[in-house]
């Protein structure tokens, strides 16, 4: 319930700002946050730093609210080009969640191996969707403090993400082997992964 109010903190910021990809963000992943709430996980992560950065991650929304500007202040080539990286973005976002469904999770806990589609080469595109939609948002906006607070999350989502794989790790034997053969937020170049999808 917390997640879906903070994350509606998006619809305000859309409404005041125009950036309307960022609520249909917020939305999806609500929906899914709902969905995958009845179910139990398979561990939870104890790595109290990994919290700490899935709730500030989970809060980041409020962070970015006060400070927002109007889009009638910037210039349309870098409103365009803005929107155009937070769309791919969007993309790549619905793309991850589609692959991961149940497996979707807001804090550090194990509840499904994915080894397929984006995750066959990536461990965590929907961090990758994340960090690509908020640089073009920085990069629309152009301000110190966007910027500041876009290195600030990524930090905070790489601490989640390693947190996220060690109960990962201790709970699905394989999984040691799927981060040797694929990159954390990229793709590994030279190493894809061998297996079938078939056994994802």
């Amino acid at each position: 319930m917390t997640a879906m109010l903070v994350n509606a903190t998006l619809l305000v910021d859309a409404w005041r700002t125009g950036v309307w990809l960022f609520a249909l963000f917020a939305l999806s992943e609500v929906l899914l946050m709902a969905y995958t709430t009845w179910t139990k996980p398979l561990g939870i992560s104890s790595d109290w730093w990994g919290w700490a950065a899935a709730i500030f991650v989970l809060m980041f929304p409020l962070f970015s609210t006060d400070f927002l500007v109007t889009r009638e202040m910037i210039p349309v080539w870098r409103l365009e080009l803005g929107d155009a990286v937070i769309a791919c973005a969007f993309v790549l976002e619905l793309s991850a969640l589609a692959f991961l469904n149940t497996a979707f999770t807001q804090v550090p806990e194990a509840r499904k191996l994915v080894r397929k589609g984006l995750y066959r080469f990536v461990r965590h595109p929907l961090y990758t969707s994340y960090f690509i939609a908020y640089s073009g948002q920085a990069f629309m906006f152009n301000e110190w403090l966007y910027w500041l607070t876009f290195v600030i999350f990524v930090i905070c989502q790489t601490i989640r993400a390693r947190a996220e794989e060690r109960v990962l790790s201790r709970v699905f034997p394989l999984y040691e082997k799927y981060k040797q053969q694929t990159g954390m937020f990229t793709p590994r170049l030279g190493r894809w992964p061998r297996w079938s999808l078939r056994r994802s």
